[in-house]
């Protein structure tokens, strides 16, 4: 076995030492800056460290803004020109207004030439749960308003702008006009004698839609069978809870039922 050289020249054996502290990368005594020197295949101290390169992120695909579904712009639908397809439609066509919030729709009551169509803005909470128009607390009410005209609630025709409640029953705008399209091709199809419009909402869509106001409680709608008087009235809800609406709106009845 060949015994390991030992340095005995201090010259040498300085050069060596040093040759050892560059590699580590110590070449002076003080340094302003502190090293992590447990960091292996470190620059040299004083070069210029490399800058971090990192690989491009894939471009994330471009998102359009949510819109919610009575926004979107809709070509207009042809409706059926016949009752009966008419009133399919309602049902299973899927891009009625109240498919975006309900799977229920209250069908109109139709009654053959009706002397009255009532039209409210949307079915109440006891309306859905029993499946037509005026079920609940509202059909006293009703009956009561077409007595006053000389009419049988039975033989009367029934209809709202939505055929489904809304959650918190709040109509949208754009819901509100469509549904009133469709409502009016509904009246020119069965063309009832007269009209009672029920609460603020219904009649701004109507008057958006094709109606002409008369005066502050009569609009006439014109429709392809001719032109009809519709009595503007408060919701039912109203009329139930203000006595003074209530009797003011009796009264535009009995007026109504003088001219008939």
């Amino acid at each position: 076995m060949i015994a390991p050289a030992i340095m005995t020249d201090s010259d040498t054996l300085a050069a060596s030492l040093t040759h050892w502290w560059a590699l580590a990368g110590v070449d002076m005594a003080v340094g302003e800056s502190p090293h992590n020197w447990l960091v292996r295949d470190r620059p040299a101290a004083g070069a210029q460290a490399a800058q971090p390169v990192f690989a491009p992120l894939p471009q994330r695909a471009e998102i359009a803004p949510a819109v919610a579904p009575e926004a979107v712009l809709r070509e207009p639908v042809a409706m059926p020109d016949d009752l009966d397809g008419f009133l399919a439609w309602l049902a299973i066509d899927p891009d009625q207004p109240e498919a975006t919030f309900s799977r229920t729709r209250i069908a109109p009551h139709v009654v053959a030439d009706a002397d009255m169509l009532v039209i409210t803005d949307m079915p109440t909470a006891e309306d859905m749960a029993a499946g037509r128009l005026f079920s609940g607390t509202d059909r006293a009410l009703l009956g009561g308003m077409v007595r006053a005209v000389g009419l049988d609630v039975e033989k009367i025709a029934m209809a709202s702008l939505l055929l489904a409640r809304p959650a918190g029953g709040i109509i949208a705008e754009t819901p509100a006009v469509r549904a009133a399209e469709r409502l009016h091709h509904f009246i020119g199809l069965t063309n009832p004698r007269t009209i009672i419009i029920l609460g603020d909402g219904t009649n701004r869509a109507f008057q958006q839609m094709n109606g002409e106001l008369i005066d502050s409680a009569t609009l006439a709608i014109n429709h392809r069978g001719g032109r009809i008087s519709a009595m503007l009235l408060p919701a039912p809800f109203v009329l139930l809870k203000h006595a003074e609406r209530k009797a003011a709106a009796w009264a535009q009845l009995r007026q109504l039922a003088t001219q008939s």
